[in-house]
């Protein structure tokens, strides 16, 4: 199994540090730097983890960066998880981010 990792953040302000995505890398997950952080305002695109399951790798995750896994923001989640089994195929994803409307 591999499970991939995606921020969607909006508005100029990305998820996270530079050393939250180094924390993820020290820890075993496969990071996809930016060429140009400068250029681009983040430091990565995306990281993976192989070998654990999706609710392993999302304790992980949120104890490496200190973040919560289910932020929302007006865009929708602002973290994505996707699971994949052995030969490529989708498994899973999740956590699971519900908007409650109330006036």
């Amino acid at each position: 199994m591999r499970v991939y990792y995606e921020s969607n953040e909006s508005g100029d302000k990305f998820a996270l540090s530079k050393a939250d995505w180094e924390g993820l890398e020290v820890a075993g997950w496969s990071v996809r730097w930016a060429n140009d952080p400068v250029l681009f305002g983040m430091y990565a695109f995306s990281a993976s983890r192989e070998g654990v399951s999706l609710e392993d790798v999302v304790k992980e995750w949120e104890h490496i960066t200190g973040k919560s896994s289910t932020k929302a923001c007006a865009c929708g989640a602002v973290h994505s998880f996707v699971a994949y089994d052995d030969d490529g195929l989708f498994s899973s994803k999740g956590p699971t981010v519900r908007y409650v409307c109330e006036w």
